[in-house]
């Protein structure tokens, strides 16, 4: 078999586990306790093999596994590193936002790092400050982002 077939199979077959691993949850309770119907199970089933895959193209542009599933378990922690329910694309920026600090920077570079405004830049500095994934110290009159331990042990 090819290797991006081979690839492709893996992902179809390893995100459909990851939603039917979910199953049971949402038939006897789902989020609200109430159970839910076989139409919303089967929407939400779709839902959590599409968060699935978003999760499986983040570590196929990565490499990096530690990076995934810290990922995956600030979103179930009910942390605001990832919006709930989750927003891969600004799962994804985050990640890029923290890849950004792997060298310190100021909030401007770091905006430029990560091609977003120094507002959205300082936005998401708080939320990684917060989950302690960087820290952050004035300068003069800037301030200098970098990473924590557990920053750089979630980079590859």
């Amino acid at each position: 078999m090819a290797p991006a077939v081979a690839t492709g199979a893996a992902l179809v077959v390893s995100q459909s586990m990851f939603a039917l691993y979910h199953l049971p949850g949402e038939v006897l309770g789902g989020s609200s306790g109430a159970g839910m119907g076989w139409p919303d199970i089967g929407l939400d089933l779709g839902r959590l093999f599409a968060i699935g895959m978003v999760f499986a193209a983040l570590y196929l542009r990565t490499g990096n596994l530690f990076l995934v599933i810290g990922i995956h378990a600030l979103q179930d922690a009910g942390t605001t590193i990832v919006a709930a329910p989750v927003d891969p694309g600004l799962a994804m920026l985050r990640a890029a936002v923290l890849r950004a600090i792997e060298a310190p920077c100021t909030t401007t570079e770091l905006a430029r790092r990560a091609g977003t405004s120094v507002t959205s830049a300082s936005q998401h500095a708080a939320v990684l400050r917060k989950a302690g994934l960087i820290t952050t110290v004035r300068r003069g009159g800037a301030v200098v982002h970098s990473l924590t331990n557990l920053g750089t042990a979630l980079l590859p």
